[in-house]
């Protein structure tokens, strides 16, 4: 069994790695729980500079940055695209691969004159 301290100081020094930190962002980017996400993005900045530092980077109040990368946070999108460029990320958007069809435009009716 492993006490939680060990983990975390575990979890911090492989987050230390800017590729190990890519990827756990993007697996925990995947989850359907956006807390999930504001949690790992809160480890990766404690195990980089800690949250002070990455509260004066992204020029944030250290207290609403806790709140912010909470569980139940609930940022906005230019806060989190700071937030992340002040630990060395950014987002990025790809094409998923789908069969779904393209949405298609309704037809215009033809207006019936009485």
């Amino acid at each position: 069994m492993v006490k939680t301290g060990k983990y975390t100081d575990y979890l911090s020094e492989e987050l230390a790695d800017p590729q190990f930190a890519e990827e756990y962002l993007n697996e925990c980017l995947k989850d359907e729980d956006l807390g999930v996400f504001l949690l790992a993005v809160q480890d990766v900045a404690k195990a980089k500079d800690g949250i002070a530092v990455l509260a004066k980077h992204a020029k944030k109040n250290k207290e609403s940055l806790y709140k912010t990368l909470s569980q139940k946070g609930n940022p906005y999108l230019r806060s989190m695209k700071e937030i992340l460029y002040a630990i060395g990320f950014e987002f990025q958007v790809r094409k998923i691969k789908t069969n779904r069809k393209k949405p298609t435009r309704p037809k215009k009716r033809a207006r019936i004159s009485a």
